[in-house]
């Protein structure tokens, strides 16, 4: 494999061009010393008609040319600080996300440096920042009922489900719509590309559950949920195992009707309900069945003609079911809590 010597230090270079003119006056073949540091076949002639013109001074490491930049690393340290778990709005600049240009005003307004957007990039780089797509969160959410789920609540009932011999279930619902939006893709210039979709619209709902050793379990639905629907899905899902389940879910009303504790009451030898913290559906590995859904089974073929949206979505449902690995990877996901010695 080639080396690319931009990564290099100049230091780190000057030791590889000694090492391979030290090889060569042994006898060793350019050639072998060029393949064995990964660089090109001419460079070691290069390095030997150096020392020939120059002597073994000839090799020693340069200071680099180029323009200065215009901040010091430590400088460009303190910008990573500044951005890190701040918004531009924190700095009174009209933004509410990070771009280059917003960095280039806070550059300029901390320091009095006006940078391009080029270098503002190069310096995000060089600080181990990449453009990312934010995570959404809800001002609603209560940071501290957060960090006790995940490090009081999930591991007691992982301990209770292992110890008492119980599944640990995560249930959720979603709604899921034919018409999938294409993103992008690419196309000569100035000539917008077409994908053909379907003019229906339909739509289908769906409801699953997972455990973290890779059991699914799902159905689909038209309508709205409510307490009397939900309390049917508990019942026909009770019926798929053999041991108590500790069910964890969110808050939504038809989950915590008076019907359903009631029912939940009357099956407490065959179920156990917990609730995750309000405004906090990452905390739910079962979000990322919907995420799968619509990701892999509608947004990389939509619809054909004569196909029925609820066919699709039962196919690649049961494809999820019949995947124990994908199943176990959605536990594994940034966020949603240790799963790792479950």
């Amino acid at each position: 494999m080639r080396q690319d010597g931009r990564v290099l230090s100049v230091e780190v270079k000057e030791v590889i061009r000694r090492m391979g003119v030290a090889r060569m006056e042994e006898g060793e073949r350019p050639a072998e010393v060029a393949r064995s540091f990964g660089y090109n076949r001419s460079s070691p002639y290069r390095w030997l008609h150096a020392v020939e013109k120059g002597g073994p001074q000839a090799l020693a490491a340069r200071k680099q040319t180029g323009r200065p930049r215009k901040l010091s690393p430590q400088q460009e340290s303190e910008v990573r600080q500044m951005l890190d778990g701040h918004a531009p709005e924190d700095y009174a600049l009209d933004g509410v996300l990070w771009t280059r240009a917003l960095v280039a005003e806070l550059v300029q307004q901390k320091f009095g440096v006006q940078l391009t957007a080029m270098s503002v990039g190069r310096m995000l780089k060089r600080q181990g920042l990449t453009f990312q797509r934010p995570l959404r969160r809800a001002y609603e959410r209560n940071p501290e009922a957060v960090r006790e789920w995940k490090e009081e609540t999930l591991p007691q009932l992982q301990k209770r489900a292992r110890e008492e011999n119980m599944d640990l279930f995560f249930l959720d619902e979603a709604g899921v719509r034919g018409e999938v939006a294409p993103e992008a893709t690419w196309a000569p210039r100035g000539k917008r590309p077409e994908v053909s979709t379907p003019s229906r619209r339909e739509s289908i709902n769906a409801i699953s559950a997972i455990e973290p050793h890779g059991a699914f379990w799902f159905q689909t639905y038209k309508g709205p949920l409510n307490a009397q629907s939900f309390a049917a899905f508990l019942l026909s899902f009770i019926l798929t195992r053999n041991k108590k389940i500790l069910l964890v879910l969110d808050s939504h009303p038809a989950h915590r009707n008076e019907l359903i504790m009631k029912l939940v009451e009357l099956l407490s030898t065959h179920l156990e309900v917990h609730f995750l913290p309000p405004y906090a559906p990452d905390l739910n590995p079962d979000e990322l069945v919907w995420s799968h859904l619509k990701r892999q089974g509608l947004g990389r073929r939509p619809l054909r003609q004569r196909e029925r949206l609820v066919s699709r979505v039962h196919r690649v449902l049961v494809s999820i079911g019949e995947r124990p690995s994908l199943v176990r990877s959605f536990f594994q996901a940034p966020g949603v809590g240790s799963f790792k010695d479950f």
